[in-house]
């Protein structure tokens, strides 16, 4: 996340659009990105449902990386930036404002999160496309409410930050339970 975060940081700031402190993260970004994930593998620990507290461990890490990587990347490289509600132009760093390179740039951290997490024993095959499509969800999640809320306080974009993880954990283990019936 801090490493995408500085990503043609020079041209965020120049827009006005940077993360402040030179990209690092306060304590108030870490709980809401990391917060759920760290539950969910608190929960996957010392309850007998491992597997699906594992799940959405990853997903909740997943669908953080995703909404980072398409903000920061968006950001710096997007070409055109679109409300999620109206799917008209806006200014880059609108709070709801999408755009293709930063939806694309989440795909891909997603699905390499979400390969690793195979590639190391924690899921499935078919459970790594549930956590990107989980990530994308919680990520359009955050986009909507913000296009919604509008910029808001720090606290508004924690409480985002933390219904995008939640919400892609959902997702993707609601999408794993289908999928088994």
């Amino acid at each position: 996340g801090a490493g995408v975060t500085r990503l043609g940081y020079a041209r965020k700031e120049a827009l006005g659009v940077a993360q402040g402190r030179g990209g690092r993260r306060g304590m108030g970004s870490v709980v809401a990105n990391a917060g759920a994930g760290v539950a969910f593998a608190f929960l996957a620990g010392v309850t007998p449902y491992s597997g699906a507290f594992t799940l959405a461990m990853v997903a909740a890490f997943a669908a953080a990386l995703f909404d980072t990587n398409a903000t920061e990347v968006g950001q710096a490289f997007g070409q055109r930036h679109v409300l999620v509600t109206t799917w008209r132009a806006v200014p880059e760093g609108t709070t709801g404002g999408v755009s293709v390179a930063g939806t694309l740039a989440g795909v891909l951290g997603a699905t390499l999160l979400g390969g690793v997490a195979w590639a190391m024993g924690l899921l499935a095959g078919a459970a790594v496309l549930a956590v990107v499509f989980g990530a994308f969800c919680g990520s359009s999640l955050d986009s909507f409410l913000g296009a919604i809320m509008g910029k808001g306080s720090r606290s508004d974009h924690h409480l985002r930050n933390l219904a995008n993880t939640v919400a892609g954990a959902g997702v993707a283990w609601g999408l794993v339970v289908l999928q088994a019936y």
